[in-house]
């Protein structure tokens, strides 16, 4: 019996363990992703846009490596195009512009369709 009951600590330990690496990994790629599009977009006239379309990746990365992975990466990558897409300004009319707005709206999208389509606990029916 007491075999069976370690058996099932090391199991779920073992479960969590690869939760975290995966959650991780997922914040990780998204945010990589978030690099190399705003590496290739960021001299285009259409730069404005990218986040609206980004906005599926970080829930693609929910489906697969979890929900806080894929909410951790949307906060995170509009931080990188806030900084490194949009540059910082000082002027204050320039937060009013559609390209900062579209960050308002990625994160809106990304986190309305994780929750939506993967409600938090449901990783854990997917055994």
């Amino acid at each position: 019996m007491e075999k069976h009951l370690a058996g099932n600590a090391i199991s779920g330990a073992s479960h969590q363990a690869a939760q975290i690496v995966r959650t991780i990994g997922g914040v990780l790629l998204t945010v990589a992703s978030a690099g190399a599009v705003t590496r290739i977009s960021s001299h285009t006239q259409f730069k404005g846009v990218v986040p609206l379309i980004f906005a599926v990746v970080p829930v693609l990365v929910a489906a697969s490596c979890g929900l806080l992975s894929g909410l951790v990466g949307a906060v995170l990558s509009a931080l990188i195009f806030a900084h490194f897409l949009f540059g910082p300004t000082r002027n204050l009319g320039a937060y009013a512009s559609f390209a900062h707005k579209s960050l308002g709206w990625m994160l809106l999208a990304s986190f309305t369709l994780s929750y939506l389509l993967f409600p938090p606990g449901a990783e854990k029916h997917h055994h």
